[in-house]
């Protein structure tokens, strides 16, 4: 039998990562941090989806780590939805999915993706752990 155990690396220091990057993946980013963590650690992306006439848009995304726990910008969250969005949620979403949702091209799509990319590289042990209680 193998279990499953989810440690905690590093304590958790909510200080250390910079403003600009939290301000940045709580407003509009999310999504392409979803998808670099997903890309890095294989979690599944989930996120909220709402629409209207216009078309649909991400009201927010994260993964769900292999213990069953949210992950975004904020770090491990205590749920596997850190979200309080009365939108639809959807689940294992894939890269070409946020895409054809975000409606841009590959070019920008990229871009953003690779930003996010060095966010989790730089900040790893961010989102591994521990988990925040609310």
């Amino acid at each position: 039998m193998r279990l499953l155990v989810c440690s905690v690396l590093t304590p958790r220091n909510e200080s250390f990562m910079k403003e600009e990057l939290l301000g940045k993946y709580f407003t509009g980013y999310c999504m392409f941090l979803a998808v670099a963590l997903n890309d890095t650690f294989g979690w599944e992306i989930r996120a909220n989806v709402d629409s209207d006439d216009d078309g649909s848009w991400i009201d927010h995304a994260w993964v769900v780590n292999k213990c069953g726990l949210a992950v975004d910008i904020d770090g491990v969250h205590s749920s596997d939805d850190p979200t309080e969005f009365n939108s639809e949620l959807k689940y294992n979403l894939t890269k070409g999915c946020i895409r054809e949702i975000m409606r841009m091209s590959n070019d920008e799509f990229n871009t953003h993706l690779r930003d996010a990319m060095g966010v989790v590289e730089n900040y790893r042990n961010h989102f591994m752990g521990p988990a925040k209680i609310k």
